[in-house]
């Protein structure tokens, strides 16, 4: 089979067309540290590194999400920490007041305290975290409580913090001050105090004790939702470190390996011009003959 010298000529430059595009793409890799730039270079792997984009994106807002909960979270465990302090001054009052040994005008200066610490707890009722009341359920941007009564509404929001993962960020005023009994408890020994009915003071005191075991058992739940939420923190972030490295090794390229790839291109090109030079050569000396 005879090759002619056109042939020969279109094979040498096919040859060093493809040595040179082995060459720019090392370069290109060494420069950027990508092993890929299309995805059309490798479908299997560029798929796979979409896939992890896309789940690297959602662990972003999982996380953001799980941190605005957790946010949430921190402030409605001071306002119990505050409402359990505010029960437990309630209950000293109520003691004094429901001894023999008070006086009417006593039971009205406590009556008074009591009325403060009341308006106190409708206050904290009313506490916001950024722009959103955090105790109105799903009506976060006016106040729970207004004019002493509850017209938040009783739904809870769910947050995604995980795939197919949803946590309550919070509780309702209606669960915190009124279920609780907190506001009924503060109201029976106020009226009570006013009244200087010392047998109605005592009796308020057991409304006292079970308004401050339910904010404890909401502060319980508190805790063990932050908790959760840590944990899930956690498994995000670890999550976030092998997606991230699993895309590194199918997206990226070590330095050395970059470095090594462009000497290698560079010395294949080398020698496909040092061969067409031979062949020239010999050509050439062919045809003087």
């Amino acid at each position: 089979m005879r090759i002619s010298n056109a042939a020969l000529q279109r094979r040498i430059l096919s040859d060093i067309q493809d040595r040179l595009v082995q060459l720019a793409r090392a370069q290109q890799r060494a420069s950027t540290g990508r092993r890929l730039e299309k995805i059309s270079e490798d479908p299997t792997a560029g798929a796979s590194v979409l896939r992890h984009d896309r789940d690297l994106r959602a662990i972003v807002q999982y996380r953001r999400n799980a941190n605005a909960v957790r946010l949430r979270l921190e402030t409605e465990e001071g306002v119990l920490d505050q409402l359990s302090d505010l029960l437990e001054r309630a209950k000293e009052l109520g003691v004094t007041g429901s001894s023999s040994n008070s006086s009417a005008a006593g039971r009205a200066a406590s009556a008074a305290e009591v009325t403060q610490l009341l308006e106190q707890a409708l206050a904290l009722g009313n506490t916001r975290a950024g722009n959103e009341y955090i105790f109105g359920g799903t009506l976060v941007t006016a106040p729970p409580f207004q004019n002493g009564s509850y017209v938040g509404d009783t739904q809870v929001r769910n947050v995604e913090i995980g795939s197919g993962m949803l946590v309550p960020n919070g509780h309702t005023g209606q669960e915190v001050l009124v279920d609780s009994g907190v506001v009924s408890a503060l109201s029976a020994l106020r009226d009570a105090l006013l009244a200087n009915d010392q047998a109605a003071v005592a009796a308020s005191l057991s409304a006292l004790d079970d308004a401050h075991t339910a904010i404890q058992t909401l502060t319980a739940d508190v805790g063990a939702r932050m908790q959760e939420l840590d944990i899930v923190l956690r498994n995000h972030d670890a999550l976030e470190f092998s997606l991230t490295a699993q895309r590194s090794e199918l997206a990226d390229v070590p330095l050395e390996e970059a470095l090594m790839d462009v000497t290698t291109s560079q010395a294949a090109l080398q020698a496909a011009l040092q061969s067409v030079a031979r062949i020239l050569s010999t050509s050439l000396a062919e045809y003087l003959r």
